[in-house]
Order: C-alpha cells, then structure tokens, then sequence
C-alpha cells in the first residue's frame, strides 16, 4: 500500500489495535476466532515511523 501525503499532512489509519501486550495464546485464539490479529500499539507506531512518517499525535479511542 502507498499513501502519498503532502509535507506535514495528517495520515489517519482506523484500524484495530491492542493497547496492551498480549502473550501468543491469546493472540492466537484471537486469530483463530475473529480472522485477524489486531496489532498492539507500538507495532503500528514501529511500522509507521519506520515508513518515514513523524509521530505527533498519539492514540484517540472513541
């Protein structure tokens, strides 16, 4: 996937994401059941930056 944004442009993702660390179990099960292992926070926070975006907003739960 490719996004192009413009300098200082706001990237937003909507998808799910752990806000704690689960152990394999139950990552596993979730899998498993659901069809998806939802990443934990610092997993989306390591991709993202690692794609060269710069991090100044922080998580906002509805």
């Amino acid at each position: 996937m490719l996004r192009v944004v413009k300098p200082h442009g706001p990237v937003a993702i909507h998808e799910s994401t752990w806000r704690k660390p689960l152990i394999e179990p139950e990552k596993n099960e979730i899998s498993e059941r659901y069809g998806t292992t939802p990443l934990e926070f610092t997993e989306w926070k390591r991709m993202l930056e690692k794609a060269g975006l710069k991090w100044e907003i922080g998580l906002c739960s509805l």
